[in-house]
């Protein structure tokens, strides 16, 4: 009996909430642990899902930051630091490539569509091929 492929594209992976206990992407990597399927991937995507991810996890800590400053009036202030995107981008990355690693997922690397990884390495380090307001012109 061959093996069903499954390819998970970013936005699912946003959708159920990246590696949260008890979603879809658990159930998955449950099933491709096992054996039963097989999970593929892109460096794009693992990409995406690593700078979405920092993002997501950026914004909601600078929400949590704004929406508690009252509580720093009653409670020690070493609870309210908060997250520098450099340390949330190293614990993401090592949450990716756990996931990643014990599923087995096969990851498609850039080599399969020519020399694009630079440009998808600056794109998801925000790095702009073009001035602002030029991107029509790009």
């Amino acid at each position: 009996m061959d093996k069903d492929i499954v390819f998970i594209d970013t936005c699912i992976y946003r959708a159920e909430n990246y590696y949260c206990e008890g979603n879809r992407i658990n159930s998955f990597e449950s099933l491709a642990k096992d054996g039963i399927i097989s999970l593929i991937s892109t460096e794009i995507t693992k990409s995406e899902i690593i700078s979405n991810l920092v993002n997501d996890t950026s914004f909601a800590f600078s929400q949590l930051y704004k929406k508690l400053t009252v509580l720093r009036n009653f409670y020690d202030k070493r609870f309210f630091v908060k997250k520098n995107k450099s340390v949330i981008f190293k614990e993401v990355q090592q949450i990716v490539k756990k996931h990643f690693s014990t599923t087995n997922t096969h990851v498609i690397g850039y080599d399969y569509c020519g020399d694009v990884e630079n440009v998808f390495q600056k794109y998801f380090l925000e790095e702009r091929q073009v001035q602002e307001g030029e991107k029509k012109n790009e």
